[in-house]
Parts: structure tokens; sequence; C-alpha cells
């Protein structure tokens, strides 16, 4: 159903959830929260316009109300690289879904196969050393469905893969 909708949006549909997100961003500042959007893979498509949904989106929200949350494995399924994606948007980007995927043909279509950290397709040693610069502030490890190995299982993989990789930094 995702795919579906975001496939028939508009250009001025976009421009409307992003309008969206800046009212509810207004609404919310008051109380402390920020906004946070979160990426699968259908906002990567590219629209009429040339342009890419989730691009379209970050230029008409407000970075002093509206951050992103950004997942990797999804961002990494359209085949994008997810550091040069960090270089370039950084600076709102306040959390990231530390996701990893088996080989995955580019797609917008919700499609890839999830992956223990560390033994799937990403290239952790470029996205760790971009994340300092970036204005993240939370890294969460996320597996999608279907898992390989229990959540408890896969939670220790994760950080006997990343304990090493993450000595010495800061997100």
């Amino acid at each position: 159903m995702l795919v579906e909708l975001a496939r028939s949006m508009t250009v001025e549909e976009w421009e409307d959830l992003a309008q969206k997100l800046n009212e509810a961003g207004t609404k919310l500042r008051s109380a402390g929260i920020r906004v946070g959007y979160h990426n699968h893979n259908v906002e990567f498509k590219k629209l009429p316009n040339g342009r890419l949904a989730l691009e379209l989106m970050l230029e008409k929200t407000d970075p002093k109300l509206v951050d992103l949350e950004v997942d990797l494995g999804w961002l990494t399924s359209t085949g994008l690289d997810p550091a040069d994606f960090l270089k370039k948007h950084g600076a709102r980007v306040g959390q990231v879904h530390l996701k990893d995927l088996k080989e995955t043909e580019p797609n917008t279509e919700l499609k890839f196969h999830t992956a223990t950290l560390g033994q799937g397709m990403q290239n952790w040693d470029a996205i760790l050393d971009v994340l300092p610069s970036t204005a993240v502030r939370n890294a969460y490890v996320e597996t999608s469905p279907p898992h390989e190995t229990s959540g408890l299982q896969s939670a220790a993989e994760a950080y006997a893969f990343l304990q090493p990789l993450m000595a010495g930094k800061r997100l």
C-alpha cells in the first residue's frame, strides 16, 4: 500500500506532506519535541520534475522544525551511497537506523532482505567515518523481517561488530 501511495504522489502532494511536517513541528516545538521523518526507499523515487521526493521534502521543510531519521538499509536499497547522502544532508539528520542488507537490486519498491549488521553490503567504515560530521544524536541498530537469528543474538552480533569500529569515535 505504501508503495502504491508513494508511486501515485504528485510533486504537489510531496510538498503538501512537507508543509504538514512543518505544521506539526511548529506545534510540537513549544513542548521541546522535534519532528523526525523516517524514510523507506519509496521517498527516493524520481518525481516528474527529475528530483527525488526526499530531496524535495528536505527543501520544503524547515530545518529548525523537521529532522530526518535516516534508515541506512532502505537508503542503500535504492542504489545510493549512504556515506555520500550523509555528507550532503548530514546537517538535517538527527537519527540513523544502522541496518545492513544482503545484495539487493536497486529499487524504490520496499524490497530488500536484511542481514546481520556487518554481514551485508554496507560500507560501515565510510558510514561511521562521516557520522561525527553530521547532526546525528542517536543511532539504532535495526533488522527487518525475515530475521536470520533471534533478536538477542542479532543484538549481540551487532555489538561485537560495532564495538571495535566505534572505539574512540563519537556520534
